[in-house]
């Protein structure tokens, strides 16, 4: 069985979220996203930098998808988070 973190395959939500500068990409995630998208070579040491954490989009969100997805998490996202919680402890 490999150890954490071998024989993992980046899911495709983390390379969209490397590329939309909200995660950071390995050398060889950034050159396959930059690869599939035919992006320059300057965007492989951009999906390599560190992320930015400021807002993208105004807040409180004005798409109404997006609002009512922040909606769903903060109404239920303390019912998640303790439903998470005791699975994950009876699972050990």
């Amino acid at each position: 069985m490999a150890g954490r973190g071998q024989g993992h395959r980046p899911q495709p939500g983390l390379r969209g979220h490397a590329a939309y500068g909200y995660g950071q990409a390995t050398r060889e995630g950034a050159e396959g996203l930059a690869d599939a998208l035919g992006l320059p070579d300057g965007a492989r040491a951009a999906l390599r930098k560190a992320p930015r954490r400021l807002a993208a989009r105004p807040w409180p969100p004005t798409d109404p998808f997006v609002y009512r997805l922040y909606e769903v998490v903060m109404l239920c996202g303390p019912v998640f988070k303790d439903v998470a919680t005791s699975c994950s402890a009876t699972a050990s």
